[in-house]
């Protein structure tokens, strides 16, 4: 239904980032009364992607006043365009969920279970989807967001030293397919430092 909806929709960019925003709400309630399979985690955490995907091909005016819709439709695309103001809480939103739901997975599962394993993988995807993020919000010069997301990422990377991604990346040498599934530092320290003092400004 959603693919028949972006097909119908294809010339219209804000229809496609309202429908996105809906479904990606729709799948966040799903996991009320507890964590997200991790199929619907991955799934929505691609929907995300596809998310900022379409933000790239959309000029953004934050404090765009909102526009009630008149009763006999009025300007729909004015409408539609004057739900910017929603869109960067609703991404900062998105994440934070998204964390939030892989910190009850790891809350709910053991350390010797497979499933906890993969979801090691997931952090990996989500620490990414973080740096996704934090350059869309450095382009658009949000620094607030900016700070908001890197808080996030600092959390899941700020116990793993350098020598862990070296172990890891020689362990896996010669299995570029694994290594791409995975997510490395060069210089954890100094992504570390760099963080903070963003976040302490």
């Amino acid at each position: 239904m959603f693919c028949l909806i972006l097909k119908a929709q294809t010339a219209n960019i804000n229809v496609q980032i309202d429908v996105t925003m809906l479904l990606i709400s729709t799948y966040f309630l799903q996991g009320k009364k507890g964590f997200f399979p991790r199929d619907l985690w991955n799934k929505t955490n691609q929907t995300i992607s596809d998310f900022m995907e379409l933000l790239k091909n959309k000029v953004i005016d934050p404090n765009a006043a909102p526009v009630k819709a008149s009763e006999d439709g009025g300007d729909i695309d004015q409408f539609l365009k004057s739900s910017d103001q929603q869109i960067y809480p609703a991404i900062v939103n998105f994440i934070e969920k998204l964390d939030q739901q892989l910190y009850k997975a790891f809350q709910s599962l053991t350390q010797t279970n497979m499933e906890y394993l993969y979801r090691l993988k997931d952090e990996c995807q989500l620490i990414k989807q973080c740096d996704n993020v934090i350059a869309y919000f450095t382009d658009n010069k949000d620094w607030e967001k900016v700070a908001r997301i890197q808080l996030i990422k600092l959390e899941h990377i700020y116990y793993k030293q350098d020598s862990l991604y070296a172990r890891t990346q020689e362990k896996l040498k010669g299995k570029p397919e694994k290594l791409a599934e995975l997510y490395f530092l060069e210089n954890s320290e100094q992504e570390i430092e760099k963080i903070v003092q963003n976040v302490i400004k």
